[in-house]
């Protein structure tokens, strides 16, 4: 496989995917806006903590199974990928147990239970273990239309489920049951093919490869996320759900933009864990896709905090200052961009165990930085903590894995994007002023349209992916295909 031959399968793979993402990511944005209108923010600050906690949890007890599959199943053989499966859905089970017996001491011991939160809590956590595990199969085995149909509609009813639901009960049980119930329903779409079982040296394997990440992923979701745990003796429960209303909202789309490539190109990254030669060339071209995408997006969320803020935000959640919006932006950001390229290194060279001591200095750094940086700068103060531990980690995850062997190449269309993505800066800051007078929504869309119309052209002057050559070629052959199909 050449590089122009390996960079092409990637399109291919990311156009088929992409659309589903981008679909996802906007449904976070109507998410938590119905939230948030719906939810005081002391009640939106209980939810972000309970989430939170049931977020550790799921990422303790199942989400690593999730991962291991990922990197497991493609370079398997055909009967060692149906023991995998197996042997995923039956210590998923298992987990869901032991799951649901940990969220009621985490609840007890903050003195929160309470059997309808814990019951609605438990009835998340399951749906949305079920839901994962079992659309990464369908992926994994491409069948792109579970996969997209599943999503689909899980993204659709989570929406609507909460706007109903919320409308009728305005507390946070109801919306952890219209989320659970999203999950649930969307599981009519799966086949429930993979029978359970249980296999010693297969489920071996799977630990060592995925207990180093289910204990850095905790780690990782306590140091970006863990500053929740800190703020209830520092800060207000309003504070805090103004707080939480956008880091979620940050988190949630920032970390669907990023899926728009990762999520489809992982699996052919993997697929190449044998040659490294070869799989240094594509990452490469993987790089190249995630920026294209996530850069833009990173300028345009940043430029347009006032009016995201206003549109998707209840009046008690409006900052008056953008620096908590920023911040928060370009740390989960850097997040992001050490889950889907900088740890690639270690998870390639089955070196995961190193993720573990990374992700402790991070934790380490915020749980020692939290307590001055929140009694003396308040909520800017934690992402800022977040902001820095963000950037040590990739820095850290990158030299270890260099160290190791791995090497990250860059390309100059890197710099391209960078440049593309500073002019739409620009534009988007000149466009702010031309449309001051009109309406929050349709000002907004406007000025997407056009800055990321701009961010496009720019590409295509600084010849991003050889755009100037392919795009002709690639015309052409559109012609010429509508004349054979008129002949």
């Amino acid at each position: 496989m050449n590089q122009f031959t390996g960079g092409r399968n990637l399109i291919k793979t990311f156009m088929k995917y992409a659309p589903v993402q981008v679909f996802n990511a906007i449904s976070v944005f109507f998410l938590i806006s119905i939230q948030t209108k719906y939810l005081n923010t002391a009640e939106y600050g209980l939810l972000a903590i309970t989430f939170l906690f049931m977020e550790i949890i799921r990422t303790v007890c199942s989400q690593w199974l999730c991962t291991s599959m990922l990197r497991l199943y493609p370079a398997a053989s055909e009967q060692c990928r149906t023991e995998i499966l197996g042997n995923v859905i039956f210590l998923t089970l298992l987990s869901l147990i032991a799951s649901s017996l940990i969220l009621a001491v985490v609840l007890l011991f903050y003195s929160l239970f309470e059997w309808s939160l814990f019951i609605s809590l438990s009835f998340l956590l399951i749906a949305k273990s079920l839901f994962n595990v079992n659309i990464e199969i369908s992926r994994l085995n491409e069948k792109y239309k579970i996969y997209s149909s599943a999503n689909l509609f899980q993204s659709v009813t989570s929406v609507v489920f909460t706007l109903v639901i919320l409308s009728l009960s305005q507390n946070v049980i109801s919306a952890f049951s219209a989320l659970a119930f999203s999950y649930a329903l969307a599981l009519i779409f799966v086949k429930f093919e993979i029978i359970p079982k249980l296999s010693f040296a297969r489920v071996k394997n799977i630990i060592i490869y995925g207990f180093p990440l289910m204990v850095s992923g905790s780690i990782a979701l306590l140091y970006t996320r863990g500053d929740r745990l800190f703020m209830p003796k520092y800060l207000t429960m309003s504070e805090i759900g103004i707080y939480a209303a956008q880091a979620n909202l940050l988190s949630g789309v920032i970390g669907l933009i990023f899926m728009i490539v990762a999520l489809p190109l992982y699996p052919n990254l993997v697929k190449l864990t044998n040659d490294y030669v070869e799989l240094f060339k594509i990452h490469k071209i993987y790089l190249k896709f995630l920026l294209f995408i996530s850069l833009p997006c990173l300028v345009s969320i940043c430029m347009l905090h006032f009016e995201i803020s206003s549109i998707f935000f209840g009046d008690e959640y409006i900052s008056s200052s953008p620096t908590l919006f920023i911040i928060l932006s370009i740390a989960y950001f850097l997040v992001n961009l050490r889950q889907h390229y900088a740890d690639h290194g270690l998870q390639f060279l089955l070196k995961t165990n190193y993720l573990i001591p990374i992700s402790c200095i991070s934790l380490f750094i915020s749980f020692f930085s939290l307590p001055f940086m929140l009694s003396g700068y308040g909520t800017n103060g934690a992402a800022s903590t977040l902001l820095l531990t963000s950037l040590i980690a990739i820095i850290l995850s990158l030299t270890t894995a260099f160290k190791f062997g791995y090497r990250f190449y860059l390309d100059f269309d890197v710099v391209k994007i960078i440049l593309s993505s500073v002019v739409m800066g620009f534009f988007i800051f000149y466009l702010k002023s031309y449309f001051s007078e009109w309406s929050g929504f349709f000002s907004f869309i406007t000025i997407l349209g056009l800055s990321f119309s701009i961010y496009l052209m720019s590409c295509l002057v600084f010849n991003v992916f050889n755009a100037r050559e392919l795009l002709p070629k690639n015309f052409k052959k559109l012609f010429a295909s509508l004349e054979d199909r008129n002949d």
